[in-house]
């Protein structure tokens, strides 16, 4: 005996048909407002009073949800939707649902979902209420019908317990969505208001062109043909680019990415075929392996590329034309050789690119957009890359920053401003370098006195000190005093020597004097400076040898005192026990040794290590701002290079050790 059984769907077929992305459930509600002929449709977000989500709440004056007491309820069947049966709804507008499911869509907002709906029965308006929940979406709750207060028709859908979200259903983003979604059809029936969230799409404000082309006719391996077409909506409000995939009425099934090249275009690309809906019914619109897809996705993009190779070329003709009445086009009109001819037609390629991709620069100052255009023309003509490189820094400074360098241009030539970021830069690899030089123990077994640090100190005196400028280099007592009383403007002939105690000579590896001076203040300053070798451990035998000279100093009546101070410094990498203490005794500043009885001259024990941090601690506050990284191993070629070609390093043996 045969049997014939019911199919029960479980509660896992109504969770996946309630499943959706939120753009989609919120669309199938507003689509479902346009098949009732809704001429007002609005999305309205509630928050409860601490700010959260507490209702998503979409209201319609279309014809409502009719109940007539003989007929099974709308809701009441899965599929077999009425829509199928019709393809136009009573004001003749296309029809959008066909499946019978979008009220499912709505349990993806929200755990409880109502529709309070008002239709006309003959000359009266009654009202009833449906209610369903998530937990059991297959079951729906009529309440009685009533007459209705108002002879109006409509449907206010209610999603209650909404998911949780991060907000997204609020942003701009989700309105540009919604937008490139519905654009088309709000298109085709202008009379139509859809609001977001209190701000209603305008089709005015948002699209800037729109054109269809028909594609290639589609054989499937079945044998049948496709037909289809593409419209390409230009936005001119709204950002982002998609290629929706709609049945033959225009209506959005599903999404795919253009995957054109179209330099500052936004725009949303309708691809339409009843295939799709063939292939939606059977929930295979999201999968591009259906036969016949990729070649219509592949059709549709081709027309794409060729639609935005003809747009690209008529906005640069726009753009030039405008360009040339502001007065900023370099070129003249007609080209003066073929050559100038090419590079007008590169110019124009890479202006109009700069155009599209530079924030703000439609809204550059006459002045300054010129600046750029002579800019991009010489780099185009000379084909230089540093040129091409100083245009593209320009471009990108915000506004706010073009104008600070154009003031600043005001004030300093260019050439000068390079020049001191270029100092500064050589400042850092030359401190940097030499402290790997005398520090490092890999190299400086190499590094001689004379013939490389005495080299390096005497180029560069600022490693002492901003105010010092080169004197005198490795020369004796008496020629240090000739100096001393040249830059003292005295008379410089000397007819006695300067001796050390005990009648000896002398003499010093460096002598500097005070560059800058204050204005009615006798504080000139001399330095005198004794280098020694890397690799030496300076001792009581060093100090006393600089000391000589300075007691030398002092004792000579003709060195002046007075309105001169001088400072003698001993400059090593390491100091031994002895001097250590000497040099770092209560009664003195760190590292001074001997300060004469009037105060005016003093000697010190400086290592390299003290000195040049100092020396970087002063550059730092610019190099920050500069945001210059120097390398050890750059600084050390760079002196390597300028100064002490013959050294190198030990071998890595005795660098590893």
């Amino acid at each position: 005996m045969s049997t014939t059984i019911d199919v029960s769907p479980r509660n896992d077929f109504w969770h996946r048909l309630c499943r959706t992305r939120p753009l989609r459930a919120v669309s199938e509600i507003v689509w479902n407002a346009l098949d009732a002929d809704a001429e007002n449709v609005g999305v309205e977000f509630h928050r409860n009073a601490l700010g959260g989500l507490s209702e998503i709440v979409i209201k319609d004056d279309g014809t409502g949800i009719p109940r007539a007491r003989d007929e099974e309820h709308r809701f009441a069947a899965l599929g077999g939707s009425w829509k199928a049966k019709v393809q136009r709804t009573p004001e003749k507008r296309l029809m959008h649902g066909k499946l019978g499911e979008g009220r499912f869509r709505a349990f993806a907002l929200g755990g409880i979902v109502t529709w309070q709906t008002t239709f006309k029965d003959g000359q009266n308006y009654l009202s009833y209420e449906i209610l369903g929940s998530v937990s059991a979406p297959g079951k729906f709750t009529l309440s009685d019908i009533t007459p209705s207060a108002l002879a109006a028709t409509g449907t206010i859908v209610t999603i209650s317990n909404p998911e949780a979200n991060d907000g997204t259903l609020e942003t701009d983003d989700f309105r540009a969505h919604i937008s490139r979604i519905f654009a088309p059809y709000l298109l085709n029936y202008r009379a139509i208001k859809l609001t977001i969230g209190g701000k209603a799409i305008d089709t005015k404000e948002i699209v800037a062109r729109r054109e269809e082309f028909p594609l290639p006719p589609l054989r499937l391996r079945n044998g049948h043909e496709i037909a289809a077409s593409l419209e390409i909506v230009e936005w001119r409000s709204i950002s982002g680019r998609a290629l929706y995939l709609c049945d033959e009425n225009g209506f959005a099934l599903s999404e795919r990415a253009p995957e054109v090249r179209a330099p500052g275009f936004d725009f949303g690309a309708y691809l339409k075929s009843a295939y799709f809906s063939q292939l939606d019914e059977g929930a295979l619109v999201d999968i591009d392996l259906a036969d016949g897809v990729g070649q219509l996705l592949s059709s549709a993009r081709d027309q794409l590329a060729r639609y935005f190779k003809q747009r690209e070329r008529e906005k640069a003709k726009a753009l030039i034309e405008v360009w040339k009445k502001e007065g900023v086009y370099p070129f003249a009109e007609k080209p003066e050789s073929q050559a100038s001819d090419k590079a007008r037609q590169v110019f124009d390629i890479c202006a109009v690119t700069v155009h599209d991709y530079v924030d703000g620069f439609e809204h550059q100052n006459k002045a300054t957009k010129s600046l750029s255009f002579r800019l991009l023309k010489e780099a185009i003509e000379s084909g230089s890359p540093e040129l091409s490189r100083i245009l593209s820094e320009v471009l990108m400074l915000p506004s706010a920053k073009q104008k600070e360098f154009s003031e600043l241009l005001d004030r300093a030539k260019l050439t000068n401003i390079i020049d001191a970021v270029k100092d500064i830069e050589l400042r850092l690899v030359t401190a940097k370098g030499l402290r790997e030089l005398v520090c490092s123990a890999y190299i400086r077994d190499s590094v001689k006195e004379r013939e490389h640090i005495h080299r390096i100190v005497a180029d560069n005196p600022w490693l002492f000190g901003e105010q010092y400028a080169m004197g005198r280099s490795e020369v004796g007592l008496t020629n240090l005093l000739r100096e001393h009383l040249k830059l003292m403007k005295r008379d410089t002939r000397v007819t006695e020597p300067v001796l050390k105690s005990g009648g000896k000579s002398g003499r010093v590896d460096i002598m500097l004097a005070k560059l800058v001076k204050m204005s009615g203040r006798s504080d000139d300053n001399h330095l005198v400076i004794e280098l020694k070798r890397a690799n030496k451990v300076l001792s009581h035998k060093e100090f006393s040898q600089l000391f000589e000279y300075a007691n030398a100093v002092g004792q000579d009546t003709r060195f002046d005192k007075t309105s001169v101070s001088w400072d003698f410094w001993l400059v090593g990498v390491q100091l031994d026990h002895a001097l250590s203490e000497l040099c770092n005794a209560q009664d003195r500043p760190p590292g001074c040794a001997h300060i004469s009885k009037s105060g005016r001259i003093k000697v010190w024990v400086k290592t390299w290590g003290e000195l040049l941090h100092d020396c970087l601690g002063r550059h730092e506050y610019i190099r920050s701002k500069l945001e210059l990284e120097v390398t050890e191993e750059e600084s050390v070629a760079h002196l390597q290079k300028m100064y002490m070609e013959v050294v190198t390093p030990q071998s890595e043996e005795k660098k590893n050790f």
